[in-house]
């Protein structure tokens, strides 16, 4: 692949995932996700290395350093695949991978993001940690503030940017934050059931925290984008619900997602595709229920069997197998090329 074709890749995959991508002048990619802007390296020398990265902060003087050293290293060894390392004076945060093709980036994007994401997060409680005290003057400097690049917060205008502290520093934002930091710790560590229920509360506190930044800014004026934060966590909810056959819990999340709507416009809360999204998983439910019904019958029954027995769509059954996996619902044992699946003695969680 050229590098051309490579950007171009790039560009229309994180389109779809609803970014606002664009080439720079050193012909990276750059893209902002909840506030902080992500650069993705093109090599046409070595198109199945991938490599994504964040600068977070910046240093000055050597206790600064020595500090950000320490928490950069501290993170590093907690979270798998991210790493966060000083370059100069600048703290980034990165991922680098080797593919076996140049789009296998695909499959693991999202998981990508939330290891970025959560080793930034580590980056500054390590960092906080040192002095035990949240508002020391020397890490404050180096934080700035993590939701936004470092260039951004030394060019933004002294007036946004102290209305933007003033949002951070409100008892909503700290919730809404913190849920979403749980809820990726939760997948991270494969519990993927308490990961729905904390989803589950932090799409309920969208709207306040919506309205929050409205009350302060008088709009949502382009900065507030809660899009692909959405986009990661409302699937996977919605898919969880569907092998608890939580009907329920399918409205109030078409009830968050209306809330949200008449707060926000049409561009970030498109309702006609969640209402599309959301009744199609819907009418999974009852194909979910032949499955349950079928393995329970049939013990150990072989994955691939299941399409043809109930004549399902194989791609159709396949994310209710796996999250039915997730959430131990069904067990399901590697066998040759296909899966042996059972009944567990788990119940489906109730959100």
């Amino acid at each position: 692949m050229t590098k051309d074709e490579i950007s171009d890749m790039y560009l229309s995959f994180l389109s779809d995932e609803g970014f606002r991508p664009k080439v720079d002048e050193d012909g990276e990619i750059v893209f902002k996700a909840e506030g902080t802007e992500y650069a993705i390296e093109i090599s046409e020398d070595d198109v199945l290395y991938f490599r994504i990265y964040s600068f977070i902060g910046a240093t000055d003087g050597n206790e600064q350093k020595q500090n950000a050293i320490y928490a950069a290293n501290e993170s590093s060894s907690k979270i798998k695949v991210a790493k966060v390392v000083l370059v100069e004076n600048l703290v980034m945060a990165s991922v680098e991978l080797f593919l076996n093709a140049p789009d296998q980036f695909k499959a693991v994007f999202d998981r990508v993001i939330v290891a970025l994401q959560i080793s930034i997060e580590t980056f500054y409680e390590m960092l906080d940690e040192i002095t035990n005290d949240l508002t020391n003057e020397s890490n404050a400097e180096i934080r700035g503030d993590s939701n936004d690049d470092y260039e951004d917060v030394q060019m933004e205008e002294p007036e946004r940017w102290q209305l933007k502290d003033q949002f951070y520093q409100s008892d909503i934002a700290n919730t809404v934050h913190l849920l979403a930091v749980e809820a990726n710790r939760f997948d991270e560590l494969q519990r993927h059931d308490q990961a729905t229920i904390t989803k589950k509360k932090w799409l309920e506190r969208l709207s306040e925290h919506a309205q929050e930044w409205i009350s302060i800014f008088g709009s949502s004026d382009g900065y507030y984008d809660v899009r692909f934060q959405l986009a990661r966590f409302v699937e996977p909810l919605l898919k969880a619900y569907v092998v608890m056959r939580n009907r329920d819990g399918m409205g109030d999340v078409l009830e968050c997602l209306r809330q949200l709507h008449e707060i926000l416009d049409d561009q970030q809360i498109d309702m006609e595709i969640f209402e599309n999204k959301i009744n199609r998983y819907i009418a999974d439910i009852p194909v979910f229920e032949r499955i349950i019904s079928f393995v329970n019958e049939n013990p150990n029954v072989a994955q691939k069997s299941i399409y043809k027995s109930l004549s399902i769509d194989g791609k159709e059954a396949a994310y209710m197998l796996e999250w039915a996996d997730k959430l131990k619902i069904i067990s399901r044992m590697r066998y040759k090329d296909t899966w042996l699946l059972k009944l567990t003695n788990f119940p489906a969680v109730t959100v």
